[in-house]
Formats: C-alpha cells, structure tokens, sequence
C-alpha cells in the first residue's frame, strides 16, 4: 500500500468520523463522547503513520489540515447555532407564558361584558304573548329571574305596591317601598330643572346588587325590580325586559277598557 492510499484512506476516515461528529453534536452528550475517542484514536494512527513515513506525510498532513480546518469551524458553529436555538426556545417560553397571562388578562376584563351581552340577549327574547292579564305576571317575572340570574324579581306600582313578584321573591313590601321613594326622589330632580332619572342601582352589606328600572305606560308609572347576588349589575341591566312587561300590562289594560265598553 503506498503512501498516498493510506493518506487518502486516513482522509476519508477523518472526514466521514467528523461529519459523523458533527451529526452527532445533535443527537447527545453520549454519542458526541464515543466519536470524540474514535477522533482521538484516529489522530493517533495518523500520528504513528507520520512517524513512518517522515517529511512526506508531514507535508500531506498539511494539506490535509487545510481541508478540515472549515469542517472543524462549522462543529464550532454548531455549538455556537445549539445555544442560539437554546436561547430562542427559552425566548420562545418565556413568550408563551407571558401570551398565557395577557389571555388570562383579557379573559377577566371581557367576562363581565360577555355576562352583560348575554342576560341582556336572554332577556329580550322572553315572550309575553301567552301573558293575557296580571295573573300571568309572576310567570313572565319568573323567566326574567331564570334568564337574567336574579334572586328576586318584582314589578310594583307608583305607591309602592307590589303587583307582581317571582317566586324566589324576598322582602318584597320592603323593596316595593323603596321603589316608590326612589320615584319620589326622580321626581324632584326633575322639577328642579334636571332630566328625569329612569334606573337606580345600589349595594347593600350582604353583597347584593340592586337595580330600580322606573318606566310609564299609560300615563301610570311602574318600577321594575332585580336583586342580583355579587355581580355588578349596570343601569341599564333590566332594559331588554320592560318590552315583554309593556306588552303584558298594555294587554291587560286592552282588555279593562274592552269590558268597560262592553
């Protein structure tokens, strides 16, 4: 075997055990060990066969240094791209999680307008047509606490009497008397030269939210009542409601003026 073969077989041992190295730089700290002692073993074997053959392989050895040093830059490289990914992955992460907590955010912040948007779509489809006069008014008010979430549901008159409540209903005189103070109190900031108010909300020490929707129908005014347990309910919450209301004491009232022509 000349020199050149053997030269030339050692290059290719080289070559394919370091490209293999550089693979293995990928795979684990294991694999990267064993061709590192395979390397090590061939460098010794180059080694013995440089000491036999003297200054000739000395200058092919050179050669062939030239042509590994760019392979052995890129395991360099490769170690250097390893803690690049590294580093991108943690980004990665460390991104993930803050996206995690800015959705937890979000979630807080928008859960109180979806409730919103919901009880009011809720209440603005509960019929009132099977509702032919006041004896139908507990159910109507019964499905207004059902879809809206509410404790007690009452309707009473402009002096505070109570017409009609649902059937989960406490202190209903109590909360009718309120609503009669409150349309005193609107009143008289509206002849103090203010627009009218139409809706009250308060919260009393055990945590309930209570909102007074005021409306006149037939130049009578009634007071439209919910009593809601922690969940802050705005002005306005009651508003879908009052058509299904409106429509069942319009009907109601129809139907007096009918038997009084009768």
């Amino acid at each position: 075997m000349t020199i050149t073969t053997i030269a030339f077989s050692a290059i290719g041992s080289v070559l394919l055990l370091l490209s293999g190295y550089i693979w293995g730089a990928k795979q684990g700290k294991d694999e990267r060990e064993t061709l590192r002692n395979t390397l090590e073993e061939r460098e010794r074997e180059l080694t013995q066969l440089r000491d036999a053959q003297g200054p000739q392989f000395d200058a092919l050895r050179a050669h062939i240094d030239t042509v590994l040093q760019p392979l052995t830059q890129g395991v360099d490289q490769s170690k250097h791209i390893e803690q690049d990914l590294k580093q991108i992955m943690d980004s990665l992460s460390l991104k993930q999680e803050h996206d995690a907590s800015i959705k937890h955010t979000l979630e807080n912040v928008l859960a109180p307008m979806v409730e919103r948007e919901r009880r009011q779509f809720e209440l603005s489809q509960i019929p009132a047509e099977d509702i032919s006069d006041r004896r139908g008014l507990p159910l109507l008010l019964d499905a207004i606490s059902e879809k809206g979430g509410f404790s007690t549901v009452l309707l009473s008159d402009e002096v505070g009497l109570p017409l009609a409540a649902s059937k989960s209903s406490e202190h209903v005189d109590i909360i009718s008397g309120m609503s009669a103070l409150l349309l005193s109190l609107f009143e008289r900031i509206a002849k103090n030269g203010m627009p009218m108010p139409s809706a009250a909300v308060f919260r009393d020490e055990a945590n309930q939210i209570i909102v007074h929707r005021a409306f006149q129908l037939r130049d009578e005014q009634y007071v439209l009542t919910a009593v809601n347990k922690g969940n802050l309910l705005a002005p306005d919450a009651l508003d879908p409601a009052l058509t299904s209301i409106e429509q069942a004491l319009n009907r109601e009232a129809w139907d007096d003026d009918a038997s009084d022509a009768a």
